[in-house]
């Protein structure tokens, strides 16, 4: 899986968080409103708050597997000119002029190094490369 992917994953994962979130936060709302209400639905109400509870905590785990696993794969790179447009790019989500202008460079340079980046990274070597074969 490439570094590119990875950013995809990481941007699910976290829209997935955000939407359990907002559920859990619906829940609470409809627990505090459930005073009055059987114990049957207080107790189907509190069953759905613990199971999105745990979703929770398993995306938050999900996510920063992958964000460390991008991280592993950026500082597998032997180049620290490489890392640091990699890390700021996809850890820092900074625009590619934005690394251009602070790194003093131009920005089709920028551009270069980045594919360089990516090609060196573990996960865009192609298979005749690969050493499990």
């Amino acid at each position: 899986m490439n570094i590119k992917e990875r950013q995809t994953q990481i941007k699910a994962t976290t829209h997935r968080i955000w939407l359990h979130s907002q559920y859990l936060s619906t829940l609470n709302e409809q627990q505090a409103a459930l005073v009055s209400a059987t114990r049957e639905t207080r107790e189907r109400t509190e069953a759905r708050i613990n199971a999105t509870k745990a979703g929770l905590e398993a995306e938050a785990t999900r996510l920063m597997d992958q964000t460390n696993a991008m991280i592993q794969s950026i500082e597998d790179i032997d180049n620290p000119r490489l890392q640091e447009i990699l890390t700021r790019r996809y850890l820092n989500n900074q625009p590619f002029s934005a690394i251009a202008e602070d790194m003093n460079y131009d920005l089709r340079w920028v551009y270069r190094l980045h594919h360089q980046g990516l090609m060196l990274s573990e996960f865009e070597r192609p298979p005749i490369f690969d050493k499990t074969l």
